[in-house]
């Protein structure tokens, strides 16, 4: 989720209990049901349909950081 929310992508979960998420980024509305430990085919997909780097997933330091994080 940190990955999708440094490329300005908005992540609501829907319920408490539920692992179904409603994704944001601009015009795109997206719901996934995102689980703990995530497929390689589902990162492709959002990578894919939010335009984010792939190796971003696998290397999340080198995703943009978020105004006002520092990094340690």
């Amino acid at each position: 989720m940190d990955v999708l929310r440094r490329h300005r992508v908005e992540v609501s979960r829907v319920s408490v209990e539920s692992s179904d998420f409603v994704l944001v980024k601009g015009s795109v509305t997206e719901v996934q049901r995102i689980p703990d430990s995530v497929r390689r085919r589902t990162l492709h997909y959002l990578a894919r349909k939010f335009d984010i780097p792939i190796h971003h997933f696998f290397d999340p330091l080198r995703a943009p950081r978020l105004s006002g994080e520092l990094i340690q």
